[in-house]
């Protein structure tokens, strides 16, 4: 028995470098980083903003390359840790600070597919791959009908997870719901049990919603919230030194143990998906 657990984890240790790890690697959202790794000190350039602070992100996005985009002021940090960029270095035509912003999913409308909308005041600004799309900025009122100006926070929901490809817009306690196919196009709720979102993301099919620095997961249907309590940006979201799951894990051999799939632990199951990937599961 033993052997064969050995020999299973070896496999799935192989296996992993071409097909499971790329949930971590593959589509540029961990930007090359360890999850493990410590803080870079050359993340913090002196007279530069530093996204540790507490004071949270005014929006939060995917780009087209499904790296993690982080706004705040004329800021911009991309990737789960790196250096303070200014906006307008990133976003030709642009400066801050961005009221929303979110990446579009349509596979219906591949002209609108992946593009990356930028909310600030009356305007949105759009880019696919780095450049600007041709006809923006637009007043906010013509790109998308019924949506109001000065928003708070705005994430995309796939369909599936809501009944079409949708958006989420969020002003005060009001959530609009952008969708072009449906009769209405926009449906406007209020989600009282989720409080104020300045900020908003899809995540790992997860939804996302943040206020300051904190955020709770929710349901982009029902407006639910998902989380116990608030957890901290710096904990999850960033790699801030002395915070996070890696610091935590550091300190924990059993728990990193579990989480080392090629430690001697033994696992519970084995599984395959339809795209022919290995799961194992361990606690």
């Amino acid at each position: 028995m033993m052997r064969v657990t050995i020999t299973l984890c070896s496999l799935l240790c192989l296996l992993s470098l071409s097909t499971a790890y790329p949930i971590l690697k593959g589509r540029h959202n961990d930007t090359g980083s360890n999850p493990f790794s410590p803080h870079d000190p050359s993340d913090n350039v002196t007279g530069m903003p530093d996204r540790c602070t507490g004071e949270g992100f005014g929006a939060i996005m995917l780009d087209d390359r499904g790296v993690m985009h982080y706004f705040r002021g004329d800021s911009v940090w991309m990737g789960f840790q790196g250096p303070t960029q200014r906006i307008n270095e990133t976003f030709q035509g642009l400066t801050g600070p961005i009221d929303a912003a979110f990446r579009n999913h349509n596979h219906e409308h591949p002209l609108e597919h992946q593009r990356v909308y930028l909310f600030k005041g009356s305007q949105v600004w759009s880019y696919f791959e780095g450049k600007p799309v041709s006809g923006y900025p637009r007043p906010i009122s013509e790109a998308f009908p019924g949506i109001p100006d000065d928003l708070d926070a705005a994430v995309e929901c796939h369909k599936g997870e809501c009944r079409t490809d949708s958006v989420l817009f969020f002003k005060g306690e009001k959530v609009y719901v952008y969708s072009p196919k449906e009769d209405p196009a926009v449906k406007q709720k209020t989600w009282t049990n989720l409080g104020p979102c300045t900020a908003g993301v899809r995540w790992m099919e997860k939804y996302f919603c943040f206020n300051g620095i904190n955020f709770t997961r929710f349901d982009p249907v029902t407006g639910e919230r998902l989380s116990p309590r608030p957890l901290d940006t710096r904990d999850y979201f960033v790699r801030c030194p002395g915070r996070g799951h890696a610091h935590t894990v550091r300190q924990n051999a059993t728990l990193m143990s579990i989480k080392n799939r090629c430690s001697n632990r033994s696992f519970e199951a084995f599984s395959s998906d339809d795209n022919s990937k290995i799961y194992a599961f361990r606690e």
